[in-house]
């Protein structure tokens, strides 16, 4: 079955509206050129915590659940499915996770991966420990009959999880990284 894939970028910022503006419109760009699926970057939602915005301290995690519907119900309206890079909030004091949203055509939220391997802190980077946790379970979904796994950004580095993809029937990873803004 053929599966198509639009990857979609844009300049991230610390705004949830502007992204999420980019999202919607790159959504519908994405079906009127054939797209079964839009995959886009990491922390594509809310900007990436250390480089687009400063902290999840104090995120308006309300309207950041206002945009992830907004996006699924477009994607239900386009009958499109749509992975995109957000932050999913934990309870009490554990910091968010750093997740792709994996949205079917229907509108429906069936997997989210959360990154597994944070990266610490490194001159000139950003320390993924102070801001995210790390995730713990492998996703896997079907669209039109092919077999996908997601990993975000630095998971790339370790191999034995694209060997657990690949033991468990993956044959196409959705990799999303983060999108560097323009200076």
């Amino acid at each position: 079955m053929k599966l198509t894939v639009a990857t979609c970028q844009f300049p991230l910022e610390a705004k949830l509206e502007h992204n999420l503006g980019y999202v919607l419109r790159q959504m519908k760009a994405a079906k009127s050129r054939g797209a079964h699926v839009a995959h886009f970057s990491e922390t594509a939602l809310p900007g990436y915590a250390g480089v687009d915005i400063r902290s999840m301290e104090g995120y308006d995690w309300d309207r950041l659940q206002e945009a992830h519907l907004q996006v699924a119900e477009l994607a239900r309206d386009l009958k499109l499915w749509v992975v995109v890079g957000s932050a999913h909030r934990l309870s009490g004091r554990h910091k968010p996770h750093n997740s792709l949203y994996i949205i079917d055509d229907q509108g429906r939220l069936v997997e989210r991966y959360d990154k597994m391997f944070l990266v610490g802190a490194h001159k000139g980077i950003t320390n993924d420990l102070r801001h995210y946790s790390p995730g713990s379970h492998f996703c896997v979904f079907e669209i039109r009959g092919v077999r996908c796994g997601a990993q975000i950004c630095h998971d790339f580095r370790y191999g034995e999880l694209y060997r657990e993809y690949k033991k468990r029937g993956v044959e196409l990873m959705f990799h999303s990284f983060h999108n560097a803004r323009m200076s």
